[in-house]
């Protein structure tokens, strides 16, 4: 009776451990997913927008003070042709946090400003036929002021950005070891407790009846070794008994005649 209650008491524990197993498998499971789509959707750049926006914003103000310097027709061009990719790579771009959202629509209200600014200057320097100095155009180029403090605004943000992300990732992938962790545990003890399950209720009894049959045998083995002893012994008492009588009976025949 104390057996099948323990086994009773061993399969809800089992069909319990199996639960676990299963639901810390599909969590975990669930977990690498969303981390896996969270890496897939921030890239890389997303967290170097303000670099290549100053970077970008540079080389049109050296477009600009080349073609007033060489008057040529391929750096205007180069330089409308570079303005509007700019502006179509703004408008794609995504980003992690609102404030970044924000900074980088007042980067492009800027860049708008910039341009338009620096197209106009562009007509006035094709229209002119004396060459200014040098720092006169630059200090007309200088108008992309506006745009790279935006850009150094959302650097800093973008570095906050990219530490917090960091520090997400790293809280994600601890909380996934540790449920790994537990889910090893779990199938360990799921095995243990399945094992022992079956040793109650295929091999104790197995080896039950084997013992039992073991001390069957040795029971009638020292029965038969008995029964030999019995019969020894029964044998060497009555060869005796039979000499003794085929004497007497001899006696007795020869005491007859003479009598």
């Amino acid at each position: 009776m104390n057996v099948k209650l323990r086994l009773y008491g061993f399969a809800p524990a089992i069909v319990l451990l199996a639960a676990l197993v299963g639901w810390a498998g599909h969590s975990a499971w669930r977990q690498l997913k969303q981390l896996r789509k969270n890496f897939g959707a921030v890239q890389s750049e997303s967290f170097h927008l303000a670099e290549h926006v100053e970077a970008s914003i540079r080389t049109l103000s050296e477009t600009v003070l080349r073609f007033d310097l060489r008057k040529d027709p391929a750096d205007k061009d180069h330089f409308h042709k570079e303005n509007e990719e700019l502006k179509r790579w703004i408008r794609k771009s995504s980003v992690t946090t609102p404030r970044e959202l924000e900074l980088l629509d007042q980067i492009e209200v800027a860049l708008e400003a910039y341009s338009t600014r620096t197209k106009k200057l562009l007509e006035e320097r094709a229209q002119a036929g004396s060459v200014p100095s040098p720092k006169e155009v630059l200090e007309r180029v200088e108008n992309k002021a506006q745009v790279l403090d935006l850009c150094a605004k959302l650097k800093a943000v973008e570095r906050a950005a990219l530490n917090q992300f960091v520090e997400d990732s790293h809280e994600a992938l601890g909380g996934l070891q540790r449920l790994l962790m537990t889910l090893v545990a779990l199938v360990l003890i799921l095995g243990f407790t399945a094992t022992s399950l079956m040793y109650r209720v295929k091999i104790a009894p197995l080896r039950a009846q084997l013992v039992q049959s073991r001390a069957i045998i040795e029971r009638q083995e020292k029965l038969a070794s008995l029964g030999t002893l019995a019969a020894g012994v029964a044998h060497e008492i009555r060869n005796p008994l039979t000499a003794i009588n085929v004497r007497l009976h001899s006696l007795k025949r020869t005491l007859v005649p003479g009598s």
